[in-house]
């Protein structure tokens, strides 16, 4: 609808009053598109960037994770992978000094965070039973390619097939499975 039609017969010769209208009508169009868009930022599959961010903090889950990436340093044969011993600062490993963080920090991508993020919302809205769990499992690793066994009172095994490295990580050291107080997971991973 062109809102510069409405106007009456008195104004709608006037460049000036036809201006304004179109002017305002500009704004509700951008104020109405803008507004329409929200749901689409906050779709978990869609968001990109920024809005996938704000659904990171919304669930509790951050972008950048602190400590994830081991570093590496120099050291000698058949003690750890190394590059070699670094001269002038290039090339090699550099040597470990005392108080020089063994991990940095490494930052996810959209598929990484968005992936965490559905684990995060299956956590935060659990009940931590068996279903809730096996509901994690079947989003992070993949139909049919994880088995969960109760080993003991409290203590579940989760043995994974062929699951990519990041999100093997992040089911360990980010604590994304629906968990109840005092329980244990131990992760096996079968190679096909």
């Amino acid at each position: 609808m062109n809102y510069t039609d409405l106007l009456i017969s008195q104004y709608a010769t006037r460049p000036r009053a036809r201006a304004t209208i179109q002017a305002l009508e500009d704004d509700m169009k951008r104020s109405r598109d803008g507004a329409l868009s929200v749901a689409g930022m906050l779709n978990i599959e869609t968001a990109t960037g920024i809005s996938l961010d704000v659904i990171g903090k919304i669930v509790g889950q951050s972008r950048v994770l602190t400590g994830a990436v081991a570093r590496e340093f120099f050291a000698f044969l058949d003690k750890s992978p190394t590059e070699g011993f670094q001269r002038g600062g290039t090339g090699g490993s550099p040597w470990y000094r005392q108080g020089d963080a063994i991990a940095s920090t490494a930052t996810l991508t959209d598929s990484e965070l968005r992936a965490v993020i559905r684990a995060r919302c299956i956590k935060n809205f659990s009940l931590c039973t068996l279903d809730s769990v096996e509901q994690a499992c079947e989003q992070l690793f993949g139909r049919n390619r994880y088995s969960i066994e109760i080993i003991g009172p409290c203590h579940w095994e989760v043995t994974t097939t062929d699951a990519d490295p990041f999100i093997l990580f992040c089911a360990k050291e980010l604590d994304v499975l629906p968990r109840s107080s005092g329980m244990k997971y131990t992760f096996v991973e079968n190679e096909v």
